[in-house]
């Protein structure tokens, strides 16, 4: 009992300390970018030394994957499956590009994930492109729906109506002030607007 309740102590403290070096390399990144990033930089603000950083994570990269892993689960593939359920092509439009939009305006840790994915090694590149193909089949489904019922222009090629649309909202991130969210919302409608209309939705 001694050794399991030490155990849990241990497992505890580890996950404490694991979770505040998530937390201040998260804000190192969104401020200085992941290239500009030291583990030099991540010890200092977490009061650590290097020995005590790497037995928790591998790499700079490691560090910078986890702190982004929960907000690509909770956040796009959460919101990937909700809008599955959604069975009218519309209306799943409707839903997926003013909600998104608002779900990157309100975390500027996407920014981090969008400019700094360069960086990211194939291994954990490839786990965020497949929460990001998801969202994508979606659109690209819908799309697909729309044209099917007469409703969009057939001509239109449905991947890259998706991808344009996919990109225009993540090129959000490259100018939007997250620090004045306050029209959040009218950008939100502004962009449905203007992928609606492209894709000539009547």
């Amino acid at each position: 009992m001694e050794v399991n309740s030490l155990t849990g102590r241990g497992a505890k403290l580890k996950s404490s300390r694991e979770e505040h070096i998530l937390h201040v390399s998260g804000k190192l990144f969104l401020e200085k970018g992941y290239a500009a990033t030291s583990i030099t930089d991540i010890c200092k603000a977490a009061q650590i030394n290097r020995p005590t950083l790497y037995w928790y994570f591998k790499s700079k990269e490691e560090i910078y994957f986890s702190s982004h892993i929960k907000l690509i689960q909770d956040l796009v593939i959460s919101f990937t499956k909700k809008v599955k359920c959604i069975e009218h092509p519309e209306a799943r439009l409707n839903s997926i590009i003013p909600e998104f939009t608002r779900v990157i305006c309100k975390y500027p840790e996407f920014k981090s994930l969008v400019q700094n994915t360069p960086y990211i090694s194939e291994q954990y590149l490839k786990k965020i492109q497949q929460a990001s193909k998801e969202l994508f089949g979606e659109l690209k489904s819908s799309i697909e729906d729309l044209q099917f019922q007469g409703r969009m222009l057939n001509m239109l090629n449905p991947s890259w109506a998706a991808l344009f649309i996919l990109g225009m909202m993540m090129w959000i991130t490259f100018w939007f002030n997250f620090n004045n969210k306050d029209r959040v919302d009218e950008l939100a409608n502004q962009v449905l607007m203007f992928a609606l209309q492209g894709l000539r939705v009547r």
